[in-house]
């Protein structure tokens, strides 16, 4: 994936591209969904607090906030 500022993030996996148009854009929708998903969980479980060089500033805005939401209870 690339993002509009240009940040660049490899799919957890491989799409395979058929004929069927719809089947493999759903299918890189959910790749894409399960790779944010898993960048999310690494960053929360870290100890070492946000890696902003190499993680997505949107996967790291969320985690802040998350952070953030957690410290108020």
């Amino acid at each position: 994936m690339i993002s509009s500022q240009g940040e660049y993030v490899p799919l957890s996996s491989p799409v395979q591209i058929s004929i069927d148009v719809e089947v493999w854009l759903g299918d890189l929708e959910r790749v894409m969904r399960v790779t944010l998903d898993q960048l999310l969980k690494k960053i929360v479980k870290s100890s070492q607090g946000l890696d902003i060089v190499n993680m997505p500033s949107q996967i790291c805005c969320l985690a802040e906030m998350l952070n953030f939401s957690n410290n108020c209870i």
